[in-house]
């Protein structure tokens, strides 16, 4: 009944967001119908906070609580990348987001540590290797602020996290330690860009999953200086800065869960984009 109620509610609030994307911001009739396309690339770099833990099949004790955290093993601070794709019309955009965060390490434990039902001793040297990498799929809608240079971008997506944890110890066979899944859910967010100049603007976003309806909470939030380029050929490009914080938490429902947190803030971005 429960999982019953949680799909009817990411259904009616889809549809809601959807009659409130398409209707209430109504499209310029009068605007030239063409297809564009961009291209973007990012590099992130900002220290991650956080801990994964894998209990066996979810049986108490077959985990240390919220460990090993990413300190523990050494992960402190991690460059990672963004690669997107969008697909744009008259007040209308498609989009296809990827992040690659892969942060692994190594350190010597300074206490015992049990995962997936394995003990590890301390004073072992361990290697964590994880992935907490998403991937995005949205639409988003642009609508003008009359009589300003700001437009606001109300959008909708779903993003999947590609999860995977593989601690490694000379000496101790961990094979039964590995853990991997993929998780999903909608995301609601507003992006909002105002223009400073033809080629300065400064852009926010804020996208978020909504809490309670899924096992699977994540958190975008940037703010980005664009420095746009003159045309070249039929295309521009531009490049940004930006600082930004991201959260990713998943936490099933078994009696002891998997229960997963990275945290990174400040992220600090530069990226390239090119429009044609």
């Amino acid at each position: 009944m429960i999982a019953q109620i949680k799909f009817v509610s990411r259904v009616g609030i889809a549809v809601f967001y959807a009659i409130l994307t398409f209707s209430v911001f109504p499209a310029d009739d009068t605007a030239t119908r063409h297809l564009g396309i961009t291209i973007e690339g990012a590099i992130n770099y900002g220290p991650l906070d956080g801990y994964t833990q894998v209990p066996a099949g979810g049986r108490p004790g077959s985990s240390s609580l919220r460990r090993p955290s990413f300190d523990e093993i050494g992960v402190k601070n991690r460059a990672f990348s963004d690669l997107s794709l969008q697909f744009d019309w008259p007040h209308l955009q498609v989009y296809f987001d990827s992040r690659i965060l892969r942060p692994g390490a190594s350190n010597e434990l300074l206490q015992d540590l049990v995962t997936r039902n394995i003990r590890i001793p301390s004073g072992s040297l361990i290697r964590g290797r994880t992935r907490f990498d998403t991937m995005s799929l949205g639409i988003s809608r642009s609508f003008q602020i009359p009589r300003t240079r700001t437009t606001l971008f109300p959008l909708v997506e779903f993003s999947l996290l590609k999860f995977l944890y593989e601690p490694t110890v000379e000496g101790i066979d961990l094979s039964g330690a590995k853990r991997r899944f993929n998780s999903g859910g909608l995301r609601f967010g507003l992006a909002a860009e105002r223009q400073i100049t033809d080629r300065i603007a400064l852009e926010g976003t804020l996208v978020s999953t909504i809490p309670g309806l899924s096992n699977l909470q994540m958190t975008d939030t940037h703010l980005r200086a664009k420095f746009r380029f003159n045309n070249i050929d039929s295309g521009s490009s531009t490049i940004f800065l930006g600082i930004g914080y991201q959260r990713i938490k998943f936490k099933d429902s078994q009696e002891l869960p998997n229960d997963l947190e990275l945290k990174i803030f400040p992220v600090t971005t530069i990226g390239y984009s090119y429009s044609f």
